[in-house]
C-alpha cells in the first residue's frame, strides 16, 4: 500500500479519492529559462511524503535539488546549478548527488601525456532518457527513470552507463542501480558517488556515523578530506541533534573506499559523503601497486545506492 497524508492507500482507493492522482504526484519535464543553467532539463519528481526529487538529464541524469518536508538536502554555491559550458571549478557540486568517472576521479592528472578531468570525462556528459513513468504494482507505485549515456575516445575504448532511478510514491528514498558496460578496448574503471550536502545538515554540530560507529572526531573535527575502508554492507548517517537526518546505503564491495569531506568555510558549508572505488593516491601510484587495472571488453561493473530522508 501507499502511504500518504498519514494513511495506507490502496491504488483503487487513491484513484476513487483523486480525479488524477498524477496531477498531485508524477514526473514533469521542465527546462531551466534563465541563469546559468539555462536550457538545461530537469526532472522533477513529486513523490508524496513531502518528497521532491529532482534529476539532471544533462549531468548523466544526477540528482539535484531534493526537498523533504521543507528542509533541503543538497548543497548549492551561489551560482547554483550550471551547465558544462558555465560551471568551472567545482560547479558540478550543486545538488545532492555528482556522479564522478568512469575513467578518473578526483583531481585532473596527466599521466603518460594523456589529460584525465577533475572527477572524469563522463561526469557533465548528458543522458538520454530512455522512459520515465509511474509503474504499479498491486497497491505500490514506483516513479522509475532509465537513462543511458556514453564516453568515446579514438583509441581509448568506450563506456556505456545505464542508470535507472527509482523514487518510491509515498516513501521517502532513492534507488540508484547503474551497470557500466566496457565496449571495444580494456578501459581501467574507477566510480564515486560525490554526495553532497549543506545547511541545515553541514553545521559544527553535525555527527556522522558508519554503520553505527561514530566517525565525527575523525572526519568532521576539522576542514579536511579523508578517508578509511567501506564495510561489506555499509549506512552512512549524517544528522544534527534533534534535527533532520540524511542516510545512504551502498555495497562495499563496490565501492571499498568511504571518503568524507568538510569545508564549513564562511559562505561554503559543505560536507560531502563520498564512496569510491579507489584510495585517496596518485593515479600513477595506483596503477604501480596494481590496484587500477583495465577492464576487458564485455565487463559489466554495477553500482548503487539508497538515499533515505528523514526530517
Amino acid at each position: 500500500m501507499v502511504r500518504l497524508f498519514g494513511e495506507d492507500w490502496t491504488r483503487q482507493d487513491l484513484e476513487r479519492a483523486l480525479p488524477d492522482p498524477g496531477a498531485l504526484f508524477g514526473i514533469e519535464h521542465l527546462q531551466v529559462a534563465d541563469g546559468p543553467a539555462r536550457g538545461q532539463r530537469v526532472m522533477r519528481i513529486e513523490a508524496g511524503a513531502g518528497l521532491r526529487v529532482e534529476l539532471l538529464p544533462d549531468r548523466l541524469c544526477d540528482i539535484g535539488a531534493v526537498w523533504c518536508d521543507g528542509v533541503p538536502y543538497f548543497w548549492t554555491g551561489p551560482n547554483g546549478a550550471q551547465t558544462r559550458l558555465t560551471s568551472g571549478t567545482n560547479g558540478t557540486l550543486y545538488g545532492l548527488l555528482q556522479t564522478c568517472g568512469f575513467d578518473h576521479i578526483r583531481a585532473a592528472e596527466t599521466v603518460d601525456g594523456t589529460a584525465y578531468l577533475q572527477h572524469g570525462g563522463m561526469m557533465q556528459t548528458p543522458a538520454r532518457i530512455l522512459s520515465a513513468a509511474a509503474r504499479w504494482s498491486g497497491d505500490t507505485c514506483v516513479f522509475r527513470i532509465e537513462a543511458e549515456a556514453r564516453q568515446f575516445a579514438l583509441g581509448t575504448g568506450t563506456l556505456r552507463l545505464r542508470r535507472e532511478v527509482e523514487i518510491p510514491l509515498g516513501a521517502r528514498e532513492i534507488r540508484i542501480a547503474d551497470a557500466l558496460d566496457v565496449i571495444g578496448q580494456p578501459v581501467p574503471v574507477m566510480a564515486m558517488y560525490h554526495v553532497n550536502l549543506g545547511l541545515p545538515l553541514a553545521r559544527g554540530t553535525s555527527r556522522l556515523h558508519l554503520n553505527g560507529a561514530d566517525l565525527t572526531e575523525s572526519a568532521l573535527g576539522t576542514d579536511a578530506i579523508t578517508t578509511r575502508p567501506s564495510r561489506p554492507a555499509s549506512q552512512v548517517t549524517l544528522g544534527t541533534p534533534g534535527g533532520p537526518t540524511f542516510r545512504i546505503d551502498y555495497d562495499g564491495g563496490a565501492f571499498p573506499v568511504l571518503q568524507t569531506l568538510r569545508n564549513m568555510s564562511p559562505g561554503t558549508g559543505l560536507i560531502c559523503i563520498e564512496p569510491a572505488t579507489h584510495e585517496r593516491r596518485r593515479r600513477a601510484d595506483l596503477i604501480e601497486s596494481g590496484a587500477l587495472v583495465p577492464s576487458p571488453p564485455g565487463t559489466t561493473h554495477r553500482f548503487g545506492a539508497v538515499l533515505r530522508f528523514e526530517p
